[in-house]
């Protein structure tokens, strides 16, 4: 019995899906060596979200060509895909992986300004007498007003950096 080997998705791609590529598929179906079942999938621009894998010839701009070798078990081509689709989400998982690291890392350092920000203004309370007694009050009061609104900015990325961990989870 054959075996499966490593081989391409498809047998030919970009195929231009018009009277040129019609007359191609009825050419090689009529020539085709019978030991092989030949399919069609559609591809191109996709018109929404919904076409993850191929369109549907009716839609598709090309489309590609794929064979089959009928000496080979059907089960052995489900094997292989299952195989490939396996590969594809551990890699999706290697990266979603590291994206929360990343993501960890950066809530980490994000802790660390709102905290360094936090012990910045605690030390107002002391300070404000002074910068009272030597007529700056608008300034301090002005530098307040930004150390807030860089506190609320940290805390919001904080939160959303969180719902995106959260999600991952």
């Amino acid at each position: 019995m054959p075996q499966m080997t490593d081989r391409p998705e498809y047998l030919l791609g970009n195929v231009p899906n018009n009277d040129e590529g019609a007359e191609f598929w009825r050419l090689l179906l009529k020539y085709k060596n019978p030991r092989y079942r030949l399919r069609r999938r559609g591809n191109g621009a996709r018109p929404s979200k919904a076409y993850y894998q191929s369109l549907p010839l009716d839609m598709s701009q090309r489309f590609r060509v794929y064979a089959d070798d009928q000496d080979v078990p059907k089960q052995a081509y489900e094997w292989h895909k299952l195989r490939r689709k396996a590969d594809n989400l551990a890699q999706l998982h290697n990266e979603d992986m590291e994206e929360l690291c990343d993501l960890a890392i950066k809530a980490d350092n994000l802790e660390l300004i709102n905290e360094e920000l936090r012990n910045e203004l605690s030390t107002i309370p002391r300070t404000l007498p002074r910068f009272i007694r030597h007529g700056c009050l608008v300034i301090c009061i002005n530098s307040v007003n930004r150390l807030y609104d860089r506190i609320a900015g940290l805390n919001h990325e904080l939160m959303r950096l969180a719902d995106r961990l959260e999600a991952k989870l």
